[in-house]
């Protein structure tokens, strides 16, 4: 669908306002996590060793893709000209996210799978 043209006027900005408060027709619909796999059992809540092992899998399925998603920032921020110690501190974080992963792996090979 293509864009509606901006009326004579009315800036780009006053039209992003006028988005945000209106909704833009164009967006897609929020898509909520329906699974309560994410929610620990009780079993998990009553013994600590148990919760941990909980916690570790929550964590091998958040930081696969919060990295990769990093690791495409720090490509968009080079393209875009961001200022270069905006991207070393965008890359230190993306390195330890990335340590984070190959700890837990080391510590827990069976989340690999």
């Amino acid at each position: 669908m293509p864009l509606p043209p901006l009326q004579a006027s009315q800036t780009a900005a006053q039209s992003l306002a006028q988005a945000r408060k209106n909704r833009e027709p164009r967006t897609p619909p929020i898509q909520r996590d329906t699974e309560t796999s994410h929610k620990p059992k009780a079993a998990e809540l009553a013994d600590p060793v148990a919760y941990q092992r909980f916690e570790t899998r929550q964590n091998a399925q958040v930081l696969p893709p919060f990295a990769r998603a990093a690791a495409t920032r720090r490509h968009c921020a080079r393209c875009a000209g961001i200022a270069p110690e905006d991207i070393a501190k965008a890359e230190e974080k993306l390195r330890r996210i990335e340590e984070m992963r190959t700890k837990q792996l080391a510590e827990h090979p069976e989340l690999a799978r």
